[in-house]
């Protein structure tokens, strides 16, 4: 399976990964019906990385 694309909202709330590029159209419908504003949505590889091992650091 190859990941074709990701859009998540800012929040991370809502995550979406196109496998597929005929399955755009359903999941648009998807997010619609949702009532989720597709744009809204962003790149989440836009986003700064976060290091795991700094989790604890105090």
């Amino acid at each position: 399976m190859t990941v074709e694309g990701v859009l998540q909202t800012p929040d991370g709330l809502w995550r979406v990964e196109v496998v597929r590029r005929d399955s755009i159209a359903a999941v648009e419908r998807i997010l619609a019906d949702a009532g989720v504003d597709r744009a809204t949505l962003i790149d989440p590889t836009d986003l700064p990385t976060t290091n795991d091992s700094d989790a604890g650091a105090a």
